[in-house]
């Protein structure tokens, strides 16, 4: 309930939903990104990343599926760590309810960053061949779905 508190009273900083997330490689060294809140899964305290499949984080969490977050809220001065196990959900997922909350954030994920980013972001999937794949309904085996893991 901290947290959600806190998310909560930052929500008009645009830097709130950014946190870190490290992870331990194969060669056993840490490794640290920046990346950013898709929200909370089912209603749950199960934090919801996107990223790209492609990703070398990915291959970290394989290697070792712990992980721990630092969310830190610059006004209020407040810092939240949590580790825990990550469930990588990506188009190869057994679960299909798992599958169905997948695909549903990714498509609205792509749906944001179409209604939101600059002319140049829609030029960039024009340009990639991507433009017609948003069009068409959901499929998880093709195009930019294939790609993005949650």
């Amino acid at each position: 309930q901290l947290l959600l508190d806190a998310l909560e009273a930052n929500s008009r900083l645009k830097h709130s939903s950014f946190f870190h997330l490290a992870t331990v490689g194969c060669n056993g060294r840490p490794s640290n990104r920046t990346v950013v809140l898709s929200g909370f899964r089912d209603d749950s305290d199960k934090i919801q990343i996107n990223t790209d499949y492609r990703s070398r984080k990915i291959e970290e969490l394989k290697h070792c599926p712990f992980a721990r977050i630092c969310w830190y809220f610059t006004d209020s001065w407040e810092q939240f760590r949590i580790t825990g196990k990550i469930d990588i959900i990506d188009g190869t997922n057994a679960d299909p309810l798992k599958l169905q909350v997948r695909e549903t954030n990714t498509l609205l994920r792509l749906g944001c960053v179409l209604c939101f980013s600059s002319h140049l972001v829609i030029q960039r999937f024009v340009l990639l061949g991507c433009w017609d794949l948003l069009k068409q309904p959901l499929n998880p085996n093709n195009g930019l779905v294939q790609i993005f893991s949650l």
